[in-house]
């Protein structure tokens, strides 16, 4: 979870020339526990370090034509920093090295993560997500369901987006739903007109689950409830009005009643006052 943080915030940073401040916010979190190993957010502090061009960090640069690699923070930082450098080769040839199937499986994610971060790069993700996913076939893989949720984020905005679509069917019900939900967002992505709401189709079951563990039936609705926000605010973009959203809503209910409506029902309108605020600011 703080590596997908700090990834994305390093990236807004150094999109506005703060590499200092990008750096500086790994800090705390890279520091090694009493054994000296280090935490996985440091692989995001050697991937900044080395793409704001800091001295030390170039010298500690690993070798892409060693035999092995058994340091994951290494091939992990320094890939994911050929990355921002737009250097996709290097990285590709870093994230390849042998070594063990978990380290390669987190790098071809980094890049990945990286390449759809700049639309001018975004069509070389496709690549990296395919090797996560035969790295994913591989013993001593054991991917997290953190790891799991960002192949299927990923994957899904890219040409493997069928490959990924069921990987969160085996992950417990939390991840399941923010898998879900990440689909959900990827359609959107991809929509050029507004969207309908059988789109919330399988999120829409799963989050009204009879099985939900009991622990997580208070939060039953929640990750349904951004989902319908983010449809309103898509298809407010495409002109439709918040009576529209309010609409499909209604209508929606009206067949596949849910029993958190009334909570998801205000969430349509944020949804659509976002769009809206959205339009505005690109035509004051």
């Amino acid at each position: 979870m703080r590596v997908l943080a700090l990834r994305e915030i390093g990236t807004r940073l150094m999109e506005r020339e703060k590499p200092q401040l990008a750096i500086g916010l790994t800090g705390k979190l890279s520091n090694p526990d009493e054994k000296g190993n280090r935490p996985p957010a440091y692989r995001q502090q050697l991937a900044l370090r080395f793409a704001a061009g800091e001295a030390e960090a170039v010298k500690k640069e690993p070798k892409a034509d060693a035999k092995s690699l058994t340091d994951g923070h290494l091939r992990v930082g320094y890939a994911e920093g050929y990355a921002r450098k737009k250097d996709f080769d290097k990285a590709e040839e870093l994230a390849k090295v042998n070594g063990p199937a978990k380290d390669r499986l987190d790098a071809n994610l980094g890049i990945a993560a990286i390449a759809l971060q700049s639309p001018e790069t975004k069509d070389k993700a496709g690549k990296f997500i395919k090797e996560a996913l035969n790295t994913l076939k591989e013993k001593g893989a054991n991917p997290t369901p953190w790891q799991i949720l960002l192949l299927v984020k990923l994957g899904a905005r890219t040409d493997e987006a069928d490959a990924v679509k069921d990987l969160g069917e085996k992950q417990r019900h939390a991840f399941k739903l923010r898998i879900q939900y990440e689909l959900v967002l990827a359609q959107l992505d991809k929509a050029t007109g507004s969207v309908d709401a059988e789109l919330l189709r399988d999120l829409e079951q799963s989050d009204k689950d009879e099985k939900v563990p009991p622990a997580a039936e208070s939060t039953a609705g929640t990750t349904l409830a951004l989902a319908w926000c983010a449809v309103a605010q898509h298809n407010a973009r495409k002109g439709a009005s918040r009576a529209d959203n309010r609409k499909l809503f209604e209508s929606r209910m009206s067949i596949a009643s849910h029993p958190s409506a009334d909570m998801l029902r205000p969430m349509v309108d944020i949804g659509s006052y976002l769009g809206n605020m959205k339009i505005q600011k690109q035509n004051p």
